[in-house]
């Protein structure tokens, strides 16, 4: 991929009024993987890659691992409650089937898939790749194990329950 390639998408801001009035930035086009790949911080090493073109595993120096995803090809294990819970925890991790599944954060992906708002950096949004989120990425956290599936259960979630998309 050369940065030449790179499609940085379009954000449409809203005037003094909207901003007045609390209207976010609305994202008119998303930026393309290599835009998503060319503003990954220098030092991050890629783990790996969807052969679509919809996410990016990296890993900082400091060992954390992150994943950049397209908002709009991401899933989410249940369809979101009404009210968001106002966190930065951030969460996500890659199906054995090579889908994107969001665990934390379902709210904000859901926001910029559907709504097409664009998410603050400091929430995961990437200012710029419109259309992209940088979450935490943890690669075990979707295994079935008897305990995960007892957890759920316990929270009142259904274990067997079809992932739904964010879009």
């Amino acid at each position: 991929m050369r940065a030449d390639d790179a499609d940085f998408g379009e954000v449409v801001r809203p005037g003094f009024l909207g901003r007045l009035f609390g209207r976010r930035p609305k994202i008119f086009r998303d930026a393309n993987l290599a835009a998503a790949a060319a503003s990954l911080p220098q030092e991050a090493g890629v783990i790996g890659k969807d052969p679509n073109g919809h996410w990016i595993t990296y890993q900082l120096p400091n060992g954390a691992q992150r994943v950049r995803f397209r908002a709009g090809e991401a899933w989410l294990p249940t369809e979101p409650t009404v009210v968001p819970n106002n966190t930065n925890i951030t969460l996500a991790t890659v199906h054995s089937d090579g889908r994107l599944v969001v665990l934390e954060g379902i709210h904000r992906t859901r926001a910029m898939a559907r709504e097409r708002v664009m998410i603050d950096p400091s929430r995961g949004g990437v200012e710029q790749a419109p259309g992209w989120l940088d979450f935490s990425y943890d690669p075990s956290a979707f295994r079935d194990t008897p305990s995960a599936r007892a957890i759920a259960e316990v929270l009142g979630g259904d274990p067997d329950a079809p992932l739904v998309p964010a879009r």
